[in-house]
């Protein structure tokens, strides 16, 4: 028998909408690879522009203030030779900080990055991680105070926390004057926990506020002692806390210092 013409109607209209349905889905699924396409462009160009710019400063420093040393040693007064160490332990450090982010990052883009939940003592890690940073805080007169409580128990990876922590008290110490101060603390809200770090620094207009956490807009910008970075460390951060469940933000306003706050669940 023959199909009646509304049957007929109705069917090729149920196949015009399956069509613009498949059309929608696949044209997202393009969108999604292009949008992954360029985020992977942007994440080799800031990997090679770290490594043929920023990577390469700190080693220029520490060449030539070991060769000042060297040639010069017995010429220099003691006050002179103490000043060019100290220099060369504060540019290794920055220069191992960039290097552990470097190897963080390309980990993570890998997908080899393994997360061990466990409960872990926020306090803990946080004094670890305080009193690892106070030399480079000391240097530039910067007091560090640790409100977190102790038998702060989370669950979470104790590396990645650990990171998180260093990145965000690093970047404080950067962006604070000689003179300031840097809080930590930590609060319990329902089923998490929120950590914050805030400076008396030089806080930061919307501009950088809005490119922060995203890596086609990030450039290492220097400290207030022209201390240098890779610009990853946000990146890193912002990964580590997302994949456990977290989230990161900042609150700032430029010449008034900054709070960067993150939350962990406190069980999984």
């Amino acid at each position: 028998g023959k199909i009646p013409l509304t049957t007929f109607t109705f069917l090729i209209l149920v196949l015009i909408l399956q069509s613009r349905a498949s059309f929608k889905k696949l044209n997202k699924k393009l969108q999604d690879s292009e949008k992954k396409l360029k985020e992977s462009n942007a994440n080799k160009d800031k990997f090679f522009s770290i490594i043929s710019h920023d990577l390469k400063g700190p080693f220029h420093v520490l060449i030539g203030i070991a060769d000042l040393l060297y040639t010069r040693y017995d010429q220099l007064p003691v006050e002179k030779i103490k000043k060019h160490l100290l220099l060369i332990k504060n540019t290794s450090s920055n220069a191992f900080s960039m290097v552990q982010e470097l190897l963080q990052w390309a980990l993570s883009q890998t997908g080899k990055m393994k997360y061990e939940f466990e409960d872990i003592d926020l306090f803990l890690i946080s004094r670890v991680v305080t009193e690892f940073l106070n030399s480079s805080a000391q240097s530039k007169e910067i007091s560090i105070e640790n409100k977190i409580a102790e038998n702060s128990i989370i669950s979470a990876d104790k590396k990645a926390v650990e990171t998180i922590i260093r990145n965000l008290v690093s970047n404080a110490i950067k962006f604070t004057e000689p003179g300031g101060k840097i809080l930590l603390e930590a609060k319990y809200k329902a089923d998490e926990i929120a950590i914050s770090i805030t400076d008396t620094g030089i806080g930061m207009n919307q501009r950088v506020k809005d490119s922060l956490f995203k890596i086609e807009d990030q450039h290492s910008t220097p400290g207030t002692n022209n201390e240098i970075g890779t610009g990853l460390g946000l990146i890193l951060c912002k990964e580590f806390v997302e994949n456990q469940g977290g989230k990161i933000w900042a609150i700032s306003e430029e010449g008034q210092g900054s709070k960067f706050v993150f939350t962990i669940p406190v069980h999984r």
